[in-house]
């Protein structure tokens, strides 16, 4: 007997692989960064951190619900992911701006950006792009 929940034969998507390869690669920089120059670790571990929080939040958002029945749900996860990604980054660059010091901006926003070019990157070989 079921229980009434319907579900997608689809299989979900893959994209918690990604941001776990992220993170790892987040890691292992700061961790290298760090033991050179510690204020240039930190900042490239916030800038990460501003990235993947948002990324995190997003991803939960939108594959929570699968399948026909829940098209409604589905739309405006993406909706709400987006809203919410978008106010995560600001408060997180908020944070960061506010509270941080010293920070190295190269190493924060180099983190950023090659996380933003990784993160395409591997949903795209994900997508088989």
């Amino acid at each position: 007997m079921t229980s009434g929940k319907k579900t997608s034969s689809l299989p979900r998507p893959r994209v918690w692989r990604v941001l776990l390869a992220e993170s790892g690669l987040l890691i292992l920089a700061a961790l290298g960064a760090g033991s050179m120059d510690p204020v240039a670790g930190k900042s490239l571990l916030l800038g990460g951190l501003v990235f993947l929080l948002p990324q995190a939040w997003f991803a939960w958002q939108v594959f929570r619900f699968r399948g026909a029945g829940a098209a409604r749900r589905v739309v405006n996860g993406f909706y709400r992911a987006e809203a919410g990604k978008f106010l995560l980054s600001c408060a997180g660059f908020a944070t960061v701006f506010a509270s941080a010091r010293p920070l190295h901006a190269v190493a924060f926003f180099g983190a950023y950006i090659v996380l933003y070019v990784v993160n395409a990157v591997l949903l795209s070989r994900l997508r088989g792009l």
